[in-house]
């Protein structure tokens, strides 16, 4: 027992002895009053609970397990990484939530007391556990024994409280020091300390938890509201814990600062940003789909519909808000805002179409854990069906998968010599990072341009342009690599898993999805090299997606591989063939591309400058002309 705690240990006692029902922004019977007035989700509800009532639950990358709380010391590293996720007691929530939606709630309080006993002889054994599976451990908690309350038996709420202080005193002791762990276990302590009044240590645990929230706010997330480290599921995450302090800091009377709340808000709208028409989210870096079941997943839907009226699951968004309304977070003037750019993601949507480019920065200082090696890649998605896409994040147990997720193969990128783009050192280690930036954007009638580079193959520049176009939707990829010498490059497409392909001609494929087509047209100044992949894992992986963690299903993957001096031009087309009255013509030496009957796009660009036109046959007998300066 640490000293501090050791010299506190007496007046612990006492409090324990004395304690009431912790304190919680959304009180018991709220919680009931607000289940009641969506009776719609209660099938759901219950649903959600019979697994938990069966004794298993899901663990997110390791599919469906028994709910057994005592650990097993021989376990090896991928069961005990398991164990570690399952122990956070995240299943307490859908039992607490079934509790308070039938009249007769006696086997559901049952289930919530046995495994507040069970996991207190777990507790008890000897083990350093960790602190920011402490950390959401004792939010579930918290938030079971005050949604229940007196409904629980007193012996199972002292286990339970009991429980909670073990993890609020770890955490202290060992949180960790960047990162979005600390933003969790800062959480945590404002919890416990809002929550557990009276407590020798709850005045120093409230106010530690709030100084982290509001330093990290900060420092992990970016001015425009996208969370530093760059990757979609832990922008969502800390964006609801975020959210949560906010809520835990107002129901203190101790609120965060102006600065703390606008950028949640920001938050907020770049998570709307990332979504997909699908319910998911584009998955960038160390993320899957977030389309899931989980209490994370959830709340993160729920977290980027805040002030959007299209925005689904009304009572998930109403249980995150704690009571509060939307218009107590968003300024009336930032609600609806979106970022053009969340991060340097920049996101261009046109009725069912959308298309994600990559020009952001390498990830937080010190804390790019869960970043990839994905600079300049791109996401499309056709009718509101993923097209291409980035495979997702795997697995953090599968060596294999995860070193092939990280890498810029993995990716709709180019590779130069074998190499990816940033530095990977590690399971969650980086070296130097691929500094990305934009070089141009601009509009033009029916789409838009960007064009970017990056230096993550220095003396080697690799360039890229990307033009996007409706009626019909096309895109248009540009790649230039720059430097001295010889290499070997290498583009990657990775369609989404249910996509086929076919090869037509050299440089011509065809993509085939039920009733969607898309043509995909290549040009390059060197001779290329194409391959269709699909499931392969040696000599290295290739040809994979992973919509949700350790769920791996084989995808087509076409590669394109060229050697030569420098420079290097690659030109790639992709349009939908049934919208156009004729063929798709590319000249890649020309820089043109013509849609018969339709018109011709026309490209062009130089050390400093772009230079684009669309010639309009039949949509228009004009002609738009921009030009957009680099440097």
């Amino acid at each position: 027992m640490p000293l501090l705690r050791h010299g506190l240990e007496a007046r612990e006692r006492e409090w324990l002895d004395r304690a009431a029902v912790p304190r919680w922004p959304l009180t018991g019977e709220a919680a009931r009053n607000l289940l009641r007035r969506h009776s719609g989700d209660h099938a759901r509800l219950l649903a959600d609970a019979e697994p938990a009532m069966s004794g298993w639950t899901e663990v997110s990358g390791f599919g469906r397990r028994p709910i057994a709380l005592h650990p097993d010391p021989q376990a090896s590293a991928r069961d005990a990484y398991c164990y570690r996720l399952l122990s956070r007691l995240d299943f307490l929530r859908p039992l607490v939530r079934a509790a308070l939606t039938v009249d007769d709630s006696a086997l559901f309080l049952q289930a919530v007391e046995t495994r507040l006993f069970e996991w207190e002889k777990a507790r008890a054994v000897e083990r350093e556990w960790d602190s920011v599976d402490d950390a959401i451990r004792l939010l579930n908690l918290v938030e079971a024994l005050a949604l229940l309350g007196e409904l629980l038996p007193r012996e199972a709420r002292r286990a339970g409280l009991q429980a909670v202080l073990e993890a609020a005193w770890n955490v202290e002791i060992h949180r960790t020091r960047t990162g979005n762990h600390l933003i969790y276990e800062a959480l945590a302590l404002l919890a416990a300390g809002a929550a557990l009044a009276g407590h020798p240590r709850a005045t120093t645990w409230q106010a530690l938890g709030r100084r982290l929230l509001e330093d990290e706010m900060l420092r992990q997330v970016l001015p425009d509201g996208m969370n530093a480290e760059l990757c979609t599921n832990y922008h969502l995450i800390t964006g609801t814990n975020f959210l949560k302090g906010w809520i835990l800091g107002r129901m203190a009377q101790r609120e965060f600062s102006p600065a703390y709340r606008r950028r949640l808000g920001r938050m907020a709208a770049a998570a709307w940003q990332l979504r997909a028409a699908d319910g998911g989210f584009i998955a960038l870096g160390d993320s899957d789909r977030m389309a899931g079941s989980s209490r994370e997943e959830v709340e993160g839907r729920a977290f980027a519909g805040l002030g959007r009226t299209a925005a689904d699951s009304p009572l998930e968004r109403e249980w995150l808000l704690a009571g509060l309304t939307e218009d107590d977070l968003l300024d009336a003037s930032e609600a609806g805002e979106e970022p053009s750019a969340p991060g340097g993601y920049h996101v261009w949507r046109s009725g069912t179409a959308a298309v994600l480019f990559d020009v952001a920065p390498f990830g937080l200082p010190g804390a790019s854990h869960h970043g990839h090696a994905d600079a300049l890649s791109f996401e499309a998605h056709v009718d509101g069906v993923r097209f291409l896409v980035d495979p997702g994040g795997f697995s953090y147990v599968d060596h294999a998968a995860r070193a092939f997720a990280r890498s810029t193969a993995a990716h709709n990128t180019l590779q130069v010599d074998g190499r990816s783009s940033s530095q990977i050192t590690g399971s969650f280690r980086f070296g130097r990072g691929a500094r990305a930036r934009l070089l141009a954007q601009g509009e033009f009638e029916g789409g838009i341009y960007w064009a970017g580079e990056h230096d993550g193959y220095e003396p080697v520049t690799h360039k890229r342009l990307l033009i996007m176009g409706t009626g019909p939707f096309f895109l248009v990829v540009v790649d230039r690599v720059e430097g001295p010498g010889r290499h070997t490059l290498e583009t990657f497409f990775h369609a989404d898993a249910g996509w086929e392909a076919r090869r037509e001609a050299p440089g011509r494929h065809l993509w085939l999805r039920q009733n969607l087509r898309m043509a995909h047209r290549t040009w390059c100044n060197l001779a290329q090299e194409m391959e269709l992949v699909q499931g392969r894992t040696q000599p290295h992986w290739q040809g994979w997606v992973a919509p949700a963690y350790g769920q791996y299903l084989e995808a087509v993957t076409l590669t394109a591989r060229c050697a030569g001096d420098l420079p290097v031009d690659v030109v790639n087309v992709l349009v939908k063939p049934d919208e156009l009255p004729g063929e798709v013509e590319l000249d890649g030496p020309a820089r043109r591309v013509r849609f018969a009957g339709l018109g011709d796009l026309a490209w062009g660009w130089n050390e400093h400058d772009i230079m684009i036109s669309m010639e309009k046959g039949t949509w228009n007998s004009s002609s738009w002309k921009n030009r957009s300066t680099f440097r």
